[in-house]
């Protein structure tokens, strides 16, 4: 099964290195709990996640939007308790770490609506 998770350019290295989940410097939505990796099926998803985080320093938001697809084969997936009113299939977590050999950069894009200016 392939899922997907959006994160920030900031990141990549060290996920690419330790794994997805090893290192959390902040949360970024206030109910986000530490230890656990949030993961989508529809990329889209996942990247209007990043988009929309409640609390990612700018510095960090501004680095630029990363997609990673991951490889769950056997992994222990739960649906994610923090959204109530999408399909059970969408939003998933898993607890834990997941190894860099699970994770391919799928898409990077410098695209942040915290940018965007409506006149």
């Amino acid at each position: 099964m392939k899922l997907y998770h959006a994160t920030y350019a900031s990141y990549l290295s060290s996920i690419l290195e330790r794994g997805l989940g090893a290192l959390t410097p902040h949360k970024n939505w206030s109910q986000s709990v530490r230890g656990v990796v949030y993961l989508s099926s529809n990329p889209d998803c996942a990247i209007d996640m990043a988009e929309s985080s409640e609390m990612v320093p700018d510095v960090i938001y501004n680095s630029g939007i990363i997609l990673l697809s991951i490889d769950c084969s056997g992994l222990y997936l739960v649906p994610d308790r923090n959204i109530q009113d999408a399909p059970a299939d969408i939003y998933y977590e898993f607890h834990g770490i997941i190894p860099p050999d699970r994770l391919t950069v799928c898409k990077e894009t410098k695209y942040n609506k915290r940018n965007v200016k409506n006149d």
